[in-house]
């Protein structure tokens, strides 16, 4: 049997975290192990699957530009998962600290702001404190403590290495918004295709991208498989139909232009390093 069906933006990422949950090695650290959870709408959908809260939203895209929330401290950026109850990491020490406890058994997700059909992946900083809390993603991949990449098919892109290589935060002179750069990522891809084979046997095909009236950035996919696995599929797709983006309501409120983040912001317009006589949008 074969079943075609769309998912916005906010539905995929409910899926991704509905499949999440599903994986062997997310029931294992959920069971045994501890997880720890990087705030991105993603990632916010993987801890309110758990039974969290949603999370504090920081950067994020706008038809404005790259902005981060109006206001900061409205919920927790990380978070570690254990034996049931969340526990908020508060700062760069407690980030640091709850990362040297961490060993193989336990596993880190991670939302990211570009990928690739490479299983390559980048995440947007737009602070150098950011940049400091971000840096132990890689350094427990290294310590071999299982990382999962967390991102929706809408943030594909031709070759993270060439975005990598153009985007930074003190190479660019001017932007829309805070200037960014691209951390790259070393961790599994899970998007919405790792999400469905997760939640059942079926095989799934994206046929279309983009979409109007809600579903722009949408994605449209075909399951193959037997009628029992395909309404198993379509049973998790009702729960999440109409899904709305994670995040805590206050944190989803974006800055505007002469907020309280422009001074520190490299790039802006209203930063304090911008180009005498430039005059962007």
């Amino acid at each position: 049997m074969r079943y075609a069906f769309v998912l916005t933006v906010a539905e995929g990422k409910r899926l991704i975290a509905r499949g999440l949950l599903n994986d062997p090695t997310v029931r294992a650290a959920v069971e045994r192990g501890q997880i720890m959870l990087k705030s991105g709408t993603t990632v916010s959908a993987v801890s309110e699957a758990l039974g969290g809260p949603p999370l504090h939203i920081s950067g994020r895209l706008t038809p404005a530009g790259f902005r981060t929330a109006a206001k900061q401290n409205t919920g927790p950026l990380w978070l570690v998962w254990r034996q049931g109850q969340g526990e908020l990491l508060s700062d760069t020490e407690a980030v640091f600290a709850a990362a040297k406890s961490m060993t193989p058994a336990d596993l880190l997700v991670t939302g990211a702001n570009i990928i690739d059909n490479e299983g390559r992946a980048a995440l947007m900083l737009g602070s150098l404190l950011g940049a400091v809390r971000c840096a132990v993603i890689n350094l427990l991949a290294a310590e071999g403590v299982p990382v999962i990449i967390a991102a929706g098919l809408e943030k594909l892109c031709p070759s993270v290495p060439a975005a990598v290589a153009v985007a930074g935060r003190q190479v660019i002179e001017a932007s829309q918004g805070m200037a960014v750069g691209l951390l790259p990522l070393t961790g599994r891809l899970f998007t919405e295709l790792e999400a469905v084979a997760s939640l059942a046997a079926v095989k799934v095909t994206v046929i279309g991208r983009g979409g109007v009236a809600g579903a722009e950035g949408g994605t449209a996919l075909v399951a193959e498989g037997d009628r029992e696995e395909i309404e198993r599929l379509v049973a998790v797709l009702q729960e999440i139909k109409g899904a709305k983006t994670s995040g805590t309501e206050a944190s989803l409120i974006s800055c505007e232009n002469g907020g309280g983040h422009c001074r520190d912001h490299l790039g802006c317009a209203r930063s304090k390093k911008r180009i005498e006589g430039f005059h962007g949008i």
